[in-house]
């Protein structure tokens, strides 16, 4: 990995690494390697008319933004408002799936251990 925090949650069973992205002011994200795997769930929770193209470079970027998408983390629930899920294989240049700044800021504390990678929210 890159240095960077990353947490495991769980998402209907399955595990995802999530990296701690406090440089990201827009929503949290998942990585096309996510839709991939999910494409029929992210069809069916996208949020009608929000699909977004645009370019970084010379890569097109096209996105769905998903509602109400439910983690576990630390053993509690948790869910994204939304979340911005990668319809383009660009990932080498975007990065992985993130959780940003709004969702961090939400909380009343957030207590990240470098030990251990681990996470709290309060």
């Amino acid at each position: 990995m890159s240095g960077n925090i990353f947490v495991r949650i769980q998402h209907e069973g399955k595990p995802i690494d999530m990296m701690i992205d406090t440089g990201n002011g827009s929503d949290s994200s998942l990585s096309y390697n996510f839709y991939e795997n999910n494409k029929e769930e992210v069809d069916k929770c996208k949020v009608e008319g929000v699909e977004v193209h645009g370019a970084v470079g010379q890569f097109t970027i096209e996105e769905a933004c998903m509602k109400k998408f439910k983690f576990t983390l630390n053993d509690k629930q948790y869910r994204f408002p939304l979340i911005t899920v990668m319809k383009s294989n660009v990932d080498a240049a975007l990065g992985e799936n993130n959780i940003g700044l709004p969702f961090l800021s939400s909380f009343k504390r957030v207590t990240i251990s470098l030990n251990d990678a681990h996470i709290e929210f309060e």
